[in-house]
């Protein structure tokens, strides 16, 4: 189809492919001749609208040139647009750390137009030379595809050139859980100080470590034995848009991120026992606050100084404990996996399971969890065998 030019459009034509394509002047270049941008759409209106903003930015003075926006320019555009506000601090954070060591040095100076699937390939092909882990990589994908994404949306470029790469297969993460051994030495070696109680109540409810640091006395029922999960910690951040850098504010209460998350989970009265005793002592944990200063715990766990407990102190403290008692180091989150595994194996239907872990979905449950499967087959096929 010929060219058809419109009133102030610049010139506006239909490729072979079907997409349509527009030029509009933008300006001059340094030897006096024309500087054209070229815009893209499915509809000759989509293209006339895209110039039409063009021109109305360049008479507002805040005209960007698209054509030569590099990929550092647009991610970070990107980022601040419309990432920002929409995921939770720490993910923006993660997003800010793997842009930065990762996406810029390796394609940030190439012209968004000009960037390629090859030299996408390329720069996953040496993350993974690097030794970066297939998910690590995978990180850089999800945040490179989405913004290159919104670039074809723009009408700055006409494809996504991720789509077209390979990244490394994710291998399936084996489940660690304590043994039965290495549970009952872990639990009869701990006290009912603040980390003692606070891993003994992840053995006995399954609870993630953000939502245990954000439980409150209120969230324990006493008569009714049960805890219900309402919200739980996050970690704050200053972001620096400008010099894009992130900095470690404060640790924060929020509430849990979906329906299923929050959930109230049955204790037993030996936990109900504990977490009694624990109550009437808490005062004596608080170390650093001094004794003439009256101070009531709202929160069933916190640090020294009578604020939130992080996950990073956490971590540190448990990974001695378990050093200290000969247990080969497993995450903290192998607390919830133990916990998960015991009720499994106790023959308890998976949908209870799913209901006590906060699971949105049957299948993550059986899917994260199918380890316990084989023995639970076995003891079937044992039942079956009785009257047959």
């Amino acid at each position: 189809m010929g060219k058809r030019r419109g009133n102030n459009e610049g010139s506006i034509y239909q490729r072979k492919d079907g997409r349509w394509v527009g030029q509009v002047q933008v300006g001059y270049k340094s030897d006096g001749s024309r500087k054209l941008m070229t815009c893209y759409g499915k509809t000759r209106a989509d293209v006339s609208k895209k110039i039409a903003n063009t021109l109305s930015d360049i008479s507002k003075n805040i005209f960007v040139d698209t054509n030569q926006m590099t990929v550092e320019e647009w991610i970070w555009n990107w980022l601040k647009i419309y990432k920002k506000g929409t995921v939770k601090p720490n993910t923006y954070a993660r997003y800010i750390y793997v842009i930065n060591d990762y996406i810029v040095p390796a394609l940030g100076k190439i012209k968004l137009k000009n960037l390629t699937s090859l030299k996408i390939q390329n720069l996953y092909n040496d993350c993974k030379e690097k030794g970066l882990s297939p998910s690590s990589i995978k990180h850089v994908h999800t945040i490179l595809s989405p913004a290159l994404t919104q670039a074809v949306k723009e009408g700055i470029i006409t494809a996504n050139p991720a789509y077209n790469t390979t990244r490394p297969s994710i291998k399936k993460a084996n489940v660690n859980v304590f043994t039965v051994e290495q549970q009952e030495l872990l639990v009869a070696s701990l006290f009912n100080d603040t980390m003692g109680v606070l891993i003994k109540l992840a053995l006995a409810t399954g609870g993630r470590i953000g939502e245990l640091l954000g439980l409150k006395w209120e969230d324990v029922d006493f008569e009714k034995l049960e805890i219900t999960f309402k919200q739980g910690i996050v970690n704050e951040y200053d972001f620096d848009d400008e010099n894009h850098t992130s900095k470690f504010k404060k640790v924060t209460l929020n509430d849990l991120k979906t329906d299923s998350s929050e959930r109230t989970i049955p204790i037993t009265k030996a936990t109900a026992n504990m977490l009694r005793e624990y109550k009437l002592n808490q005062r004596s944990y608080l170390k650093q606050v001094p004794a003439n200063i009256t101070i009531i715990p709202e929160m069933v766990f916190l640090n020294e100084a009578g604020n939130y407990l992080d996950n990073a102190s956490v971590r540190k403290r448990y990974k001695t404990i378990l050093k200290n008692l000969g247990i080969p180091y497993i995450k903290f989150h192998a607390l919830r996996h133990t916990f998960a595994t015991r009720v499994l194996e106790a023959n308890i239907h998976p949908k209870i399971a799913q209901t006590l872990l906060g699971h949105s979905e049957m299948r993550t449950t059986m899917e994260v969890y199918s380890h316990v499967l084989p023995d639970q087959k076995r003891m079937a096929i044992e039942k079956i065998s009785e009257v047959i």
